[in-house]
């Protein structure tokens, strides 16, 4: 029996929000079908798989279920037209459907892909492994954003580099790639200098680590099941043996958990910026700020809106809370504002304020960012990272130098880095929750607050030095005669 129903990407799996593609299934194989319209992408904590659709009642929401709507009565109306004629039962093979199907490549930013218009080939089943990287680029250009391409580029590169530089007898042709093959350029990825690569000067090999290695050879294994999924000449190419080795993964070690204290938030606030600073270093100050003070993520943070925000009853009213629903865990929480926050929020709602007018170069340098009517930030670009730490480097804050554990295969490798490097918009949540242990907040406000769906991840906040533990309990005995 065939089947038809919606997934969710695996290839973007981790992230916040996902593609949602169509699959048609038969005893013969599959069939996948994505949406035309460009950069469709699904939050997966509002993904229904039971009810093949987005949950909620917003515009966002509907606009969603219509579009993935459209695009399976499309698919059911090719089904139905193919089996006019035939006898019940019968289910169209996948191949003539994705055949009749197939639309023109396009990127997630509605460009279209500087590969859409090429021939391609008429038989994949003779590309070499680097080429179908690459050819599933064109397939899918209509999907994966800009930054996924250049990812699934940069293994096709590895691939082609490696055949360049150890010229296997395979070449990376589909026909005789072993499973030996491909574990061979996993440790290839991870070796400190590369075979065949000059170790100095111009052109040296750089040694990948072992969380980047992790991730070019989980894109390889993505672009294998997807081509698997599509023909039986890739399932026997492509056996379980070969899943298993791209499934394995080299031992990584856990981030340093890096945050700023209560002190050096309130320092880094009232800091004046550095000469010649734009509007996003300010932004992302405040931004950074906020998200300390009341725990929400980047995205929670960017989608603040006036109606989140509570205000106090009398002439003067002031912003004493947000009420917000993450858009991780869907958990609707009230978080209270702190004079900061207070600060933070009141100046991003006064969109008339002289230093962001139009004719300012702080206001045309905001214009470049969209900024609805109702939202309190602008949406800053993907580089917030970036601009943030070159912040702290110009102004000359948590420059200290912290020792970081990187493992390059099975060897480890201790290098010092400026500590502001280990500072994200994320790691200000971190702040949130030590300052909540450290004033003794009952662990299961600060999950309910930081919209934890375990204690066991709050846990992590409420981590007691051995000293403490010893005087807290020292205390409590004493104190036992005298209660």
């Amino acid at each position: 029996m065939a089947s038809l129903r919606f997934y969710l990407d695996s290839v973007l799996k981790g992230r916040d929000t996902r593609a949602v593609f169509l699959r048609y299934k038969t005893p013969e194989g599959t069939a996948t079908f994505y949406p035309d319209e460009p950069g469709v992408y699904v939050p997966t904590a509002k993904w229904d798989g039971k009810a093949q659709r987005v949950k909620g009642t917003g515009l966002e929401a509907q606009k969603l279920n219509n579009t993935l709507k459209a695009l399976r009565e499309r698919v059911e109306e090719t089904l139905k037209q193919l089996r006019e004629g035939y006898p019940l039962g019968y289910d169209p093979a996948p191949s003539v459907v994705r055949e009749l199907l197939r639309v023109p490549a396009t990127r997630a930013t509605g460009k279209t892909s500087p590969n859409a218009g090429a021939d391609l080939p008429t038989n994949p089943h003779q590309l070499s492994l680097p080429q179908l990287v690459r050819y599933m680029l064109v397939l899918r250009a209509n999907e994966l954003s800009d930054e996924t391409c250049k990812l699934f580029a940069q293994v096709a590169d590895r691939l082609d580099e490696y055949a360049e530089r150890q010229k296997p007898a395979h070449a990376w042709h589909l026909a005789r790639i072993m499973p030996s093959h491909l574990e061979e350029w996993r440790q290839w990825l991870v070796s400190s200098a590369r075979v065949g690569l000059p170790t100095k000067g111009k052109g040296r090999a750089k040694a990948m680590g072992n969380v980047t290695a992790n991730n070019r050879v989980g894109l390889l294994q993505a672009c294998v099941n997807y081509f698997r999924d599509q023909d039986a000449f890739f399932r026997r190419v492509f056996t379980e043996d070969h899943l298993l080795v791209l499934g394995r993964e080299f031992k990584t070690t856990s981030r340093v958990r890096q945050s700023l204290s209560k002190d050096e938030l309130v320092a880094f606030y009232r800091a004046p910026l550095p000469p010649k600073s734009k509007a996003s270093d300010a932004l992302l100050r405040d931004i950074y700020v906020l998200g300390w003070c009341t725990s929400l993520r980047q995205s929670d943070l960017l989608g603040i809106q006036r109606v989140h925000i509570i205000w106090s009853t009398g002439e003067n009213p002031q912003p004493i809370a947000l009420d917000t629903t993450s858009i991780k865990t869907l958990s609707a929480t009230k978080l209270p504002l702190n004079a900061l926050a207070r600060e933070i929020v009141l100046r991003w709602l006064d969109r008339d304020r002289p230093e962001i007018a139009p004719a300012t170069v702080w206001g045309r340098h905001l214009a470049r960012y969209r900024w609805p009517a109702d939202n309190l930030f602008p949406f800053v670009g993907n580089r917030r990272r970036t601009v943030l730490q070159r912040l702290w480097q110009r102004m000359q804050l948590f420059s200290e130098p912290v020792e970081v554990v990187t493992l390059i295969g099975a060897k480890q490798v201790r290098t010092t880095v400026p500590r502001y490097t280990l500072l994200t918009l994320h790691t200000a949540r971190h702040g949130f929750g030590n300052h909540m242990a450290a004033k003794n907040v009952p662990i299961e406000d600060t999950k309910l607050l930081m919209g934890h769906a375990s204690s066991k991840t709050t846990e992590i906040y409420y981590h007691r030095p051995e000293v403490e533990a010893f005087t807290r309990a020292q205390q409590a005995l004493d104190s036992m005669l005298n209660d």
